[in-house]
């Protein structure tokens, strides 16, 4: 368990995403699925993608990677 905690843990500092700092496994399975559906539509990209990487799932799994998502998700004591 101890590696999915870390693998999903985002410094509050960097980019844009949201100040909760842990998220689960299905929160960020649920940001990056949103933002390739996003980036699919012809959504700006916020990352230097590198040449040849048309896939937009990868192409949010980059942008999850440096923190830049814009993408929100609201705890039920957020409501």
């Amino acid at each position: 368990m101890k590696n999915i905690t870390n693998s999903l843990t985002h410094n509050k500092i960097k980019g844009n995403m949201k100040s909760k700092e842990v998220y689960t496994k299905y929160e960020k399975t649920r940001i990056i699925a949103t933002r390739a559906l996003q980036i699919a539509q012809g959504a700006p990209v916020l990352v230097d993608v590198p040449k040849g990487l048309m896939d937009p799932v990868k192409i949010a799994e980059l942008e999850w990677e440096k923190s830049v998502i814009p993408i929100d998700i609201k705890d039920k004591e957020d409501k």
